[in-house]
């Protein structure tokens, strides 16, 4: 049970334990006076009407028309019980179907429904007033009833604006988990983004700082080389492991020209799958009659990972090459996940 419905289950005993007292004390009544069939049937219309509002429990309010049908029924126990009272102003003073339907008006004031109840109320009130008089109305309990719907309705109000409050707490501490679990992550990926970058970067600085500054063009390629493969780090993300650092690091050797763009694409698959599309990619990279690949994530709704796409360099005319009519020699689509 959540701590927010506590409340309401306890709401929900109470007016079981008050429904339970006041149909035994109908019992008791109908047969020490002899009721009749009206009384007999008011009893057990009351007992149905109890069970219709508190069955369901209190976790949700009635809909209109019950509600409505309730009220209705409430002021048709007060009358049928009142047709089975005798005649002495003694007993018209002890009826005890003014208390119990107080407690049912209660209950569906309970069930978010203070209205019906309140007009259930009225017709209580109305009855009681022409078949009690001239017996005085405190003396019914009639007063205590409207003091028992109002003191209900108001109480459900506060606990309805205690658990809203309580649920906006949880989403925020909801949302604020996230953000930590957010930052937190974001902390760790730069963290291993700056270790890799040290492996990669570290060697060549220093040779760079051993020559002052003056490189060999083997050196110099080779520092084109780490430069691509640190902007790898920043844009290619989860296409990385070392397999695929790899097959890059040998195709550039060849002279291919490798661009990795992870776009979120592949953020949701596990490690098995995520190994799998690392392993197809590394052998993708192994092509040697492109100029350039481009290994691309795809959306995350669509049945493809990623994307491998090989091309071929073409001169326009005078020689020049603009890379705008590449020919395209490798199409390969890496599936998300495997059939079966």
């Amino acid at each position: 049970m959540s701590r927010s419905l506590m409340p309401r289950q306890v709401a929900w005993l109470i007016a079981a334990v008050f429904a339970v007292t006041f149909t035994t004390v109908g019992i008791i009544a109908v047969v020490a006076r002899a009721g009749g069939p009206s009384a007999a049937a008011a009893l057990v219309l009351y007992v149905a009407l109890q069970a219709w509002v508190l069955v369901p429990g209190l976790r949700e309010p009635l809909a209109p028309p019950i509600a409505a049908a309730l009220a209705v029924g409430s002021t048709a126990v007060a009358v049928l019980s009142a047709l089975g009272l005798p005649p002495d102003a003694a007993d018209r003073s002890t009826v005890w179907y003014v208390s119990a339907v107080g407690g049912l008006l209660v209950a569906i004031a309970a069930r978010g429904r203070p209205i019906a109840a309140w007009i259930g109320y009225l017709g209580l009130l109305a009855h009681t007033l022409v078949t009690l008089a001239p017996t005085p109305i405190a003396t019914s309990g009639i007063v205590a009833v409207g003091v028992w719907i109002g003191a209900a309705q108001i109480l459900m109000r506060t606990l309805d604006g205690a658990v809203r409050d309580s649920r906006r707490i949880e989403e925020a501490e909801r949302a604020a988990s996230g953000w930590v679990a957010a930052q937190e992550a974001v902390l760790l990926e730069r963290r291993v983004r700056i270790a890799q970058t040290t492996l990669v970067a570290a060697p060549m600085l220093e040779i760079i700082a051993a020559s002052g500054g003056r490189l060999e063009e083997a050196q110099r390629e080779e520092c084109l080389r780490l430069e691509a493969a640190l902007r790898d780090e920043i844009r290619g993300r989860r296409l990385l492991d070392d397999g695929v650092r790899e097959a890059v690091r040998a195709a550039r050797a060849r002279g291919v020209h490798v661009t990795l763009l992870d776009e979120g694409g592949i953020d949701d698959l596990d490690r098995i799958d995520l190994a799998r599309v690392r392993s197809e990619i590394s052998g993708a990279l192994h092509v040697t009659d492109v100029d350039r690949i481009v290994v691309r994530t795809v959306a995350s709704d669509s049945e493809t990972a990623v994307t491998v796409v090989g091309l071929r360099r073409v001169e326009a005319s005078g020689g020049d090459w603009d890379g705008e009519d590449d020919e395209v020699e490798l199409w390969r689509e890496i599936p998300r996940r495997l059939d079966g």
